[in-house]
């Protein structure tokens, strides 16, 4: 038993992996930005003791604290299907 890694000198395949890759990094560096953003903002509200914002973050941070990356992403998908 051997793997055929053959298609990967195919121009089409490389096409789509480079494409893929290129998708993949500008994904992360948006998703990187916004939570970055978002994490400011929570950090401002907590810190500076806005009432009623700073209870809702804090629940909500706390919720998404406790919960493993996968169940949220099952709730998310859950969601945005319905």
């Amino acid at each position: 038993m051997s793997l055929d890694f053959t298609w990967l000198s195919d121009p089409l395949y490389q096409t789509w992996m480079l494409r893929g890759l290129g998708t993949t990094v500008a994904m992360c560096a948006c998703a990187i930005v916004l939570m970055f953003a978002i994490g400011i903002v929570g950090a401002a509200i907590i810190y500076f003791r806005v009432p009623v914002p700073e209870t809702l973050t804090t629940i909500v941070v706390e919720m998404l604290r406790n919960t493993p990356p996968l169940v949220q992403l099952f709730v998310l998908y859950s969601r945005c299907r319905n």
